[in-house]
């Protein structure tokens, strides 16, 4: 008799608990995209233009300016998404691999962090890269991908890194991307900006061929906005996710209201350059809904008043010693 009352109460209590304990929530990763202004070392390359990231050189680059922005970029960085880093960080203006050893060994990553980077062309010395964490993507292969060169394009052009890898369980293809700035102009440069979209539709295409269901993220600096021709005429990014089509993307960062925040700013006008979209196999899957942000804290803006935009490294030639970049960083999440 004493062992059914004790049977019963057990299911009693068993059954109350499973109501009154909170669900428990699937876990959410994130994947992250930081333009990081100029992250050179300081010691001279012969085969990059670094001068004036030399003691001697314009910006007066020493070992403690490097090191003090080393720190900066990895505070940022280890924040984005996670408690203890995003799960991918896409990369732009990195002068090296050493850059991106040193950055990974700072204290503020607290999980294990490997890297992607390549030595590209670009006239500037600076590169893209990802960095991955280690017990979440392991990477499979990657390549650095040119633009095809156009009548009258001589110069400006930079490559594309493309990283396939096992996210978790799933063959995921990352590609990063750095455009040609709007410094020349935005009509002039425009065209090179259409180019690199041709480029990035041109692996997709060839991807979706190969799989229609492929799990694509395209991220970088575009220097364009998520309304421009090249992202949503040429990549074919759409802010809309119920008007995708099989093979176009998705770009969270459309539906972000530039008027009030960009992931940076020009004069009095918010930009958002910096942008996170992926394919619909992806989006179905894995995008938690809504989670596309571009982080911008208080403290990031230059002398820590909100709008102010970003606080950078340099303005103009004038050096800020607790700068971190003329960009803010963008996030997803995913499940």
């Amino acid at each position: 008799m004493k062992k059914i009352l004790w049977l019963c109460l057990t299911l009693i209590v068993t059954f109350v608990l499973s109501f009154c304990l909170p669900d428990e929530k699937p876990e959410a990763y994130s994947i992250a995209f930081y333009n990081v202004e100029n992250l050179f070392d300081y010691h001279d390359d012969p085969d990059v233009n670094d001068d004036d990231f030399l003691p001697g050189g314009k910006c007066h680059w020493t070992q403690n300016r490097y090191e003090k922005k080393l720190n900066q970029i990895a505070t940022v960085a280890s924040k984005l998404g996670d408690s203890d880093g995003p799960e991918l960080l896409g990369m732009a203006e990195i002068e090296n691999s050493h850059v991106l050893k040193d950055l990974i060994n700072i204290s503020a990553f607290a999980a294990p962090y490997g890297f992607i980077h390549q030595e590209s062309c670009d006239n500037r010395g600076i590169d893209v890269a990802l960095l991955y964490k280690k017990k979440i993507f392991k990477p499979l292969y990657h390549k650095l991908y040119s633009p095809k060169s156009m009548e009258g394009i001589k110069s400006g052009l930079r490559e594309l890194l493309l990283v396939k890898g096992i996210l978790n369980k799933d063959t995921t293809f990352i590609l990063v991307n750095h455009w040609t700035s709007r410094r020349t102009g935005v009509e002039k440069s425009e065209r090179k900006r259409i180019i690199m979209g041709m480029l990035v539709r041109e692996l997709c295409d060839s991807l979706f061929r190969i799989n229609k269901e492929s799990e694509i993220i395209v991220m970088g600096d575009f220097n364009d906005t998520p309304h421009d021709p090249s992202v949503t005429e040429v990549i074919m990014a759409k802010g809309n996710a119920e008007k995708m089509g099989g093979e176009d993307l998705f770009n969270g960062f459309g539906n972000i209201d530039a008027s009030k925040i960009g992931s940076t700013k020009y004069g009095k006008n918010w930009l958002t350059f910096d942008q996170i979209m992926m394919s619909k196999a992806f989006y179905k899957k894995h995008y938690k809904k809504g989670s596309s942000e571009i982080y911008h804290p208080e403290w990031m803006h230059y002398k820590s008043k909100l709008m102010n935009g970003p606080y950078r490294t340099f303005s103009g030639s004038k050096y800020q010693e607790n700068g971190f970049s003329d960009h803010f960083p963008v996030y997803i999440n995913f499940k």
